[in-house]
């Protein structure tokens, strides 16, 4: 008999700045780009299996089952500048939200034929797994200098995956 698990949690914050520089004839164009990405996932796993000898071969049973979950979120502003002055400030934004869940189920037998050069295997295998995807995207666009950052729904997209014996829907 074995049992193995793990988990796995990720909880970090990524910034960055980046200064851009671009000449366009005579004009010189600069831009700050701050970025941020915090990132929440989760990951787990867990199996159970029990091998025994018996009816002239090995006989296995094994469950296992899995889970992630990740409630990340990225943005990324660009503030503007021709020769010094103010241009414009754009933002956007992405937020993630996923679960994800697997169940699995396994049945073997295994033997030997004759001189143990041929072996014969068959089982069952079951397998339940669900996929929940959903991305939100927004942005933002200032109409003026020192406009405060408002974010605006830009679109979702929204994914679901079950996968069950002889059925897979997206």
């Amino acid at each position: 008999m074995s049992i193995d698990g793990f988990y796995v949690k990720t909880d970090r914050e990524q910034v960055e700045v980046s200064h851009e520089e671009e000449y366009k004839g005579d004009e010189v164009v600069t831009s700050d780009v701050p970025g941020l990405t915090e990132v929440d996932q989760s990951n787990w796993g867990l199996g159970i299996e029990y091998v025994q000898d018996m009816a002239g071969g090995t006989t296995a049973f094994g469950i296992k089952s899995a889970g992630f979950k990740d409630r990340s979120n990225e943005s990324e502003e660009k503030i503007e500048f021709v020769d010094g002055e103010w241009d414009a400030h754009e933002a956007e934004a992405l937020d993630i939200d996923v679960d994800d869940r697997e169940t699995s189920l396994q049945a073997s037998h295994k033997r030997d034929l004759g001189d143990s050069a041929v072996h014969m295997e068959f089982g069952v295998d079951y397998r339940d797994k669900d996929r929940d995807t959903t991305h939100v995207y927004s942005a933002f666009e200032a109409g003026d200098e020192g406009d405060p950052v408002v974010y605006e729904d830009d679109g979702v997209v929204h994914s679901l995956i079950r996968a069950k014996p002889g059925s897979t829907r997206t």
